[in-house]
């Protein structure tokens, strides 16, 4: 997790990035790849179901940022501002796979897979209590835990209010403690 002060950081740093994308076109994209890839490729993982149609979003948000580098480099939080790229493109896959129902097509979460982009190391029963919650909270959870965002920038990227995220995050909290309450009980 990152503090203030290194998110801060990271903000300029994708603002720095923008400008140079804008003035030197795909060389400098490299960078910002290295950088940002594999988080959102995790974040992405928590909305689409395969590690593929992730790694596809990746693509569609670095170009969208190929197009329009200047807006990355004006935004008040670009960081934040990358990932609702990233959002809707992945929303914009979905409706592409014909999903009838998005929520409910966001899969379950593997956080034990030892894949690069799932290096946490989670217990099993956290595991699973995460696999349980809502898509929408799941959601809320990545962005928040993993991504260090606050309840505004998440509002941003969800298009919803902050009171709305602020609850769904507090539900999957109180959710994921009972789930864990009740596997542990359930242990012999």
């Amino acid at each position: 997790m990152m503090n203030t002060h290194d998110r801060q950081e990271f903000d300029q740093f994708l603002r720095r990035q923008a400008r140079l994308l804008a003035a030197e076109g795909l060389r400098a994209l490299g960078t910002v790849y290295d950088q940002v890839g594999p988080r959102i490729v995790r974040y992405v993982r928590a909305i689409v179901r395969h590690h593929d149609d992730a790694e596809d979003v990746l693509q569609a948000t670095l170009l969208k940022l190929m197009k329009h580098p200047e807006a990355l480099s004006r935004a008040e939080h670009p960081w934040a501002y990358l990932l609702r790229i990233a959002r809707n493109e992945a929303l914009t896959l979905l409706d592409r796979q014909k999903s009838i129902d998005l929520l409910s097509s966001f899969p379950d979460i593997d956080v034990s897979t030892h894949d690069v982009c799932w290096q946490i190391d989670l217990g099993d029963a956290v595991a699973a209590a995460l696999q349980h919650l809502p898509p929408n909270q799941k959601e809320v959870i990545v962005l928040k835990i993993w991504e260090d965002l606050t309840f505004l920038e998440i509002a941003s990227i969800l298009g919803e209010s902050p009171n709305t995220v602020a609850s769904r995050y507090r539900y999957a909290l109180e959710k994921l403690e009972h789930l864990l309450e009740s596997s542990r009980q359930h242990k012999p």
